[in-house]
């Protein structure tokens, strides 16, 4: 009976909210997204935390804002990121009730571009000690951030196509920084 109901309730589709329970024989590499690389891990912070952009349909690649509220090519090197006004942090759950978490602060643009130049720069928080970070050359791609109040213009080191789909990109979640760096 107990099975029944399972099989039914996951086949009456997804509900907002709640819990979710699933089995892994994998091995889950790191909680913090910039480290882990293919472990179910990027899947559940996928699930949890925004990107830059994401996909409103992935099958036919289409995008739409999700931290940023727009974005637009100034020319084939550089992309100027406006983001979102009135994104908070977590305020509740595990995370939100760590010492180092900020439980309800504003997103600023400089909380972007940290989790941008820590993952360009392959670095832990002391500046020296090299992480693994797999998607450092990614984001390896910019050759200049400039950081204003809501916006970020991203210059590459040539045109590249597809970096604008990779801000979409699953393993491309934006995370906390002194969070992350409380538990890197």
């Amino acid at each position: 009976a107990a099975t029944a109901a399972a099989t039914e309730e996951a086949m009456s589709g997804p509900v907002r909210g709640g819990v979710r329970s699933a089995v892994s024989a994998n091995v889950y590499d790191s909680a913090d997204g910039h480290q882990a690389v293919a472990s179910p891990a990027v899947g559940v912070l996928n699930r949890a935390q925004s990107k830059i952009l994401r996909f409103s349909n992935p099958n036919t690649g289409e995008l739409v804002g999700d931290l940023a509220e727009s974005w637009e090519l100034a020319s084939p090197t550089e992309i100027i990121l406006n983001i979102r006004d009135g994104v908070k942090w977590h305020d509740a759950g595990p995370a939100a009730s760590h010492p180092a978490a900020k439980p309800g602060a504003d997103l600023t643009t400089e909380d972007v571009a940290w989790n941008i130049q820590r993952q360009k720069d392959g670095l832990y928080a002391d500046g020296e000690t090299e992480g693994s970070f797999g998607r450092k050359a990614f984001w390896g791609k910019i050759a200049n951030m400039e950081v204003s109040d809501r916006s970020i213009k991203l210059t590459l080191s040539a045109p590249d196509a597809t970096f604008i789909q990779g801000l979409a990109n699953e393993f491309n979640t934006i995370s906390q920084p002194g969070l992350t760096e409380a538990i890197e």
